[in-house]
């Protein structure tokens, strides 16, 4: 089998809603096993949908860059690179990252889902799996994906993600887990990771993350704390981990950041 196929529409017997649910989106599917990768491209092209394929994720990245596909299904297992990596560094591309990834996975396991949202992924449907709903959830993260990028989704914030964000924001110094915070506020993992997606387009572990670095920052800034110490405080043990992580937010070490920023300890 070739690395990659293109497979029109043709006509086969569908019914009519299902036949113009993905009417002219093109789809990448990416899995190493040629028979599912078959089947998956098949139920798709019935759908409407134009259809690239690849087995493996150096290829499928190269089209995604040439191509840029309304979505990519991706398979969690693959050789390197995996499917997570492949989602990871798609979504850390600033010209790729609002494409929404679908895992597709015969690996249900709590951590394989919490690694592969964590990488970036839109949702998660385990094999085997129902075909009209897999051509119904792809048809929705189209949608939803075409409404972001048109400015209609955003403003529209339900009154409890508001107060999830304002929570996750004043808890930085917390040991928070995102499963208490979705049960906190009412929902599952799975809930909070599709509304951070929606209406903000990261993850929950994404967004704590930059909320504690830049509380880092204004205690940097502002305190002749340690700066070993306001790691420990926002969660990094590993002064070098805090570092890593703080220029690769802020683009300067800790260190710079305390040297050449204005601050209130330091003005008196």
């Amino acid at each position: 089998m070739a690395d990659v196929l293109f497979l029109d529409r043709e006509n086969h017997a569908t019914s009519s809603s299902s036949a113009q649910l993905l009417q002219d989106a093109c789809v990448l599917v990416v899995d190493d096993m040629p028979d599912e990768l078959r089947l998956i491209a098949r139920i798709l092209t019935d759908a409407g949908a134009r259809v690239l394929v690849s087995v493996h994720g150096i290829e499928a990245m190269r089209l995604i860059q040439q191509m840029h596909p309304d979505i990519v299904l991706l398979d969690v297992c693959m050789p390197p690179p995996t499917g997570i990596q492949v989602c990871s560094a798609l979504y850390h591309n600033a010209e790729l990252k609002h494409i929404p990834v679908l895992f597709l996975s015969g690996n249900d396991e709590i951590p394989t889902k919490l690694d592969a949202f964590d990488s970036g992924a839109r949702d998660f449907i385990v094999k085997p799996f129902n075909a009209v709903e897999l051509v119904a959830r792809v048809a929705l993260h189209i949608k939803l994906a075409r409404m972001m990028h048109d400015g209609k989704v955003g403003n529209n914030m339900p009154v409890w993600f508001k107060k999830c964000i304002q929570y996750l924001q004043t808890s930085v110094h917390l040991p928070l887990e995102i499963s208490t915070v979705a049960r906190e506020f009412g929902t599952t993992v799975y809930g909070l990771q599709q509304a951070f997606r929606l209406y903000l387009n990261t993850t929950p572990a994404v967004f704590l993350r930059e909320a504690r670095l830049n509380e880092s920052a204004r205690h940097i800034r502002d305190t002749p704390e340690p700066i070993a110490e306001i790691g420990k405080r926002f969660g990094y043990d590993n002064p070098a981990n805090f570092s890593t992580a703080f220029k690769e937010h802020f683009g300067v070490s800790p260190i710079h950041y305390r040297k050449n920023a204005p601050s209130a300890h330091s003005s008196g």
